[in-house]
């Protein structure tokens, strides 16, 4: 039987189960700067969605594309 092992935080990095590792004693400022970045685009994204529902067109190729337009904003 094989026991789990702790990995350590540059294992997990490269195993693909943490998007960013950080020294010891900094992981909460790292995280509230993760946290940052994401609510700034939230706004965006929220508006984006608005849009979309309160001018909904009546062909739905369009809506595929008004969707493909909102996400390509939202990556930039």
């Amino acid at each position: 039987m094989l026991l789990p092992r702790r990995l350590s935080g540059s294992e997990a990095h490269e195993l693909g189960l943490v998007d960013s590792a950080t020294t010891s004693g900094c992981a909460l400022d790292a995280a509230l700067a993760d946290a940052h970045i994401m609510a700034s685009g939230l706004p965006l994204a929220l508006a984006g969605i608005k849009a979309m529902f309160t001018m909904w067109p009546r062909d739905p190729r369009e809506v595929l594309d008004r969707e493909v337009e909102l996400q390509a904003k939202l990556f930039d």
